[in-house]
């Protein structure tokens, strides 16, 4: 049953309650209000505490995905580093062995600036992913707060409605 129809059916069974004591003392029929009050606070609660929860896991999962992704980032920032890196050497060498060559160079120089540039770019994505992992983590352990917070709601609503409800009960009632 899904938690819609749960709190329908509750309600009407609570309604049914009320019109069946109608004819009885109303300070009977308050106690039995308040109880139904809290009662259906508690469902509330815990239909939001489940929210909460399932939202946690959400950003827990995005967390993670978004480390992943700052962990790619950084290994293709070293990748393009090191081909940096390589391609400023090949450039030099070039330089070196000839004028022919010295076209050659400026090639591999203009990748090496690339690729450099390419590094620092990947190296900017790899500390933004890993700043929305860590938001996303801080987002979940907020949404898993919230859902512990509000199953104690949910706990604190209930025992509130059995009190009322033994309220009632051990009130006199009408002969």
């Amino acid at each position: 049953m899904s938690p819609t129809l749960f709190l329908k059916k509750v309600i009407r069974e609570q309604l049914l309650n009320i019109y069946l004591l109608r004819n009885n003392n109303q300070k009977q029929v308050i106690c039995y209000l308040l109880s139904v009050i809290c009662y259906l606070l508690s469902v509330i609660c815990y239909l939001l505490s489940v929210i909460c929860y399932l939202l946690s896991v959400i950003c827990y999962l995005l967390s993670v995905i978004c480390y992943l992704l700052s962990v790619i980032c950084y290994l293709l920032s070293v990748i393009c580093y090191l081909l940096s890196v390589i391609c400023y050497l090949l450039s030099v060498i070039c330089y070196l062995l000839s004028v022919i060559c010295y076209l050659l160079s400026v090639i591999c120089y203009l990748l090496s600036v690339i690729c450099y540039l390419l590094s620092v770019i990947c190296y900017l994505l790899s500390v933004i992913c890993y700043l929305l992992s860590v938001i996303c983590y801080l987002l979940s352990v907020i949404c898993y707060l919230l859902s512990v917070i509000c199953y104690l709601l949910s706990v604190i609503c209930y025992l509130l409605s059995v009190i009322v409800l033994s309220c009632y009960r051990l009130s006199p009632r009408n002969v």
